[in-house]
Protein backbone atom coordinates (compact mmCIF):
# COMPACT_ATOMS: atom_id res chain seq x y z
CA UNK A 1 0.00 0.00 0.00
CA UNK A 2 1.10 3.64 -0.44
CA UNK A 3 0.98 4.56 2.97
CA UNK A 4 3.44 2.36 4.12
CA UNK A 5 6.07 3.73 1.47
CA UNK A 6 5.79 7.28 1.97
CA UNK A 7 4.26 7.79 -0.94
CA UNK A 8 1.43 9.84 0.89
CA UNK A 9 2.23 13.40 1.22
CA UNK A 10 -0.09 14.86 2.91
CA UNK A 11 -4.78 14.13 3.42
CA UNK A 12 -6.97 16.56 5.14
CA UNK A 13 -10.73 16.38 5.85
CA UNK A 14 -12.37 20.02 5.56
CA UNK A 15 -15.79 20.46 7.95
CA UNK A 16 -17.62 19.86 5.32
CA UNK A 17 -16.13 15.93 5.29
CA UNK A 18 -14.59 16.60 1.78
CA UNK A 19 -11.15 15.11 1.48
CA UNK A 20 -8.12 16.29 -0.24
CA UNK A 21 -4.80 13.35 -0.41
CA UNK A 22 -1.89 14.47 -1.85
CA UNK A 23 0.45 11.76 -3.33
CA UNK A 24 3.78 11.53 -4.50
CA UNK A 25 4.66 10.15 -7.33
CA UNK A 26 8.47 8.25 -8.24
CA UNK A 27 8.51 10.56 -11.22
CA UNK A 28 6.68 12.98 -13.22
CA UNK A 29 6.42 10.73 -16.37
CA UNK A 30 4.58 7.94 -14.05
CA UNK A 31 2.70 5.51 -16.65
CA UNK A 32 0.53 4.84 -13.73
CA UNK A 33 -0.60 8.36 -12.65
CA UNK A 34 -4.17 8.39 -13.66
CA UNK A 35 -4.27 4.43 -12.07
CA UNK A 36 -2.81 5.54 -8.31
CA UNK A 37 -5.10 8.88 -8.61
CA UNK A 38 -8.80 6.91 -9.27
CA UNK A 39 -7.76 4.38 -6.97
CA UNK A 40 -6.58 6.88 -4.10
CA UNK A 41 -10.31 8.51 -5.03
CA UNK A 42 -12.10 5.15 -5.02
CA UNK A 43 -10.53 4.47 -1.44
CA UNK A 44 -11.03 7.76 0.04
CA UNK A 45 -14.71 7.60 -1.58
CA UNK A 46 -15.25 4.26 0.08
CA UNK A 47 -15.07 6.02 3.69
CA UNK A 48 -18.42 6.13 5.44
CA UNK A 49 -19.44 10.08 5.54
CA UNK A 50 -16.55 10.94 3.04
CA UNK A 51 -17.79 14.21 0.90
CA UNK A 52 -16.06 15.61 -1.80
CA UNK A 53 -12.48 13.45 -2.46
CA UNK A 54 -9.57 15.63 -4.23
CA UNK A 55 -6.11 14.26 -5.33
CA UNK A 56 -3.50 16.26 -5.71
CA UNK A 57 0.12 14.55 -7.50
CA UNK A 58 3.87 16.04 -6.43
CA UNK A 59 6.85 14.00 -7.61
CA UNK A 60 9.39 12.62 -5.11
CA UNK A 61 13.13 14.23 -4.76
CA UNK A 62 16.07 12.64 -5.15
CA UNK A 63 15.98 11.82 -1.11
CA UNK A 64 13.15 10.33 -1.41
CA UNK A 65 13.21 8.53 -3.98
CA UNK A 66 16.05 6.86 -2.50
CA UNK A 67 14.18 6.05 0.70
CA UNK A 68 11.96 4.28 -1.34
CA UNK A 69 14.14 2.17 -3.34
CA UNK A 70 15.95 1.28 -0.07
CA UNK A 71 12.67 0.42 1.76
CA UNK A 72 11.48 -1.98 -1.14
CA UNK A 73 15.46 -3.52 -1.17
CA UNK A 74 16.42 -2.82 1.36
CA UNK A 75 20.32 -1.47 2.10
CA UNK A 76 21.73 -3.11 -0.81
CA UNK A 77 23.52 -1.23 -3.75
CA UNK A 78 21.96 -0.30 -7.06
CA UNK A 79 22.24 -3.40 -9.25
CA UNK A 80 25.13 -3.73 -11.69
CA UNK A 81 24.77 -4.53 -14.98
CA UNK A 82 28.23 -6.50 -15.91
CA UNK A 83 27.74 -5.81 -19.80
CA UNK A 84 27.39 -2.16 -19.28
CA UNK A 85 30.56 -1.30 -17.69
Amino acid sequence: PITEVGMVKNVTVDADASVHVEVYLTTSACPKKTEISDRVTRAAQDVPGTGAVKVTLDVMNDEQRTELRKLLRGDSREPVIPFAL
